[in-house]
């Protein structure tokens, strides 16, 4: 399935950063300093070891044996930084 913001692959760069290329072929760097990762179940990803544990399931970044994502929408509109289209839930 080409859905053209999900992930193809992944790799981790350094604490927060994640090289990202999408399906369409656009790359960029993935930031988590854009998330808040204090809170909630982000929690998990505050220490470089858990960062540096992640997948790549069916286009979308997963983390702690897929129990924690971010949606593949999300990731690609924050790498790319374009808007969020409308049905995108805010």
């Amino acid at each position: 399935m080409n859905i053209y913001f999900y992930l193809q692959s992944a790799n981790y760069l350094k604490f927060n950063q994640f090289y990202c290329l999408f399906e369409n072929g656009e790359t960029g760097i993935l930031d988590l300093s854009d998330f808040d990762l204090k809170t909630g179940v982000f929690t998990y990803l505050v220490t470089e070891e858990n960062q540096k544990k992640f997948s790549i399931q069916n286009g979308v970044i997963t983390w702690n044996n897929g129990l924690l994502d971010i949606a593949p929408e999300t990731v690609y509109y924050v790498v790319t930084k374009k808007s969020l289209p409308d049905w995108v839930e805010k």
